[in-house]
């Protein structure tokens, strides 16, 4: 039988399946303290043809640009993914 004094304390401390510690140790963080960024810088150089004008460049530099970003979205979002599985080093 656990005495009333200790059994009042009990309730106040969270059930493991609702993110209580078992054993009596401490929880430790999901994630540290620091934080990664990554954000590559990417130049895209564009030769048209003569008959182009600056606008047409422009426009197609920004449309190449647009879609290796889109590419390297994709790249990092799917290796985060992976990372985060058991097993994977984001675990």
């Amino acid at each position: 039988m656990i005495p009333n004094h200790i059994s009042t304390r009990i309730k106040d401390i969270p059930a493991f399946a609702d993110g209580g510690v078992m054993g009596g140790g401490t929880q430790a963080p999901l994630f540290g303290g620091s934080q990664t960024t990554v954000a590559p810088t990417i130049t895209v150089n564009v030769q048209g043809s003569a008959g182009a004008s600056q606008a047409d460049h422009d426009a197609l530099g920004k449309n190449i640009g647009r879609h290796v970003q889109d590419a390297v979205d994709a790249a990092v979002a799917k290796q985060i993914r992976t990372q985060l599985r058991p097993g994977g080093i984001l675990r």
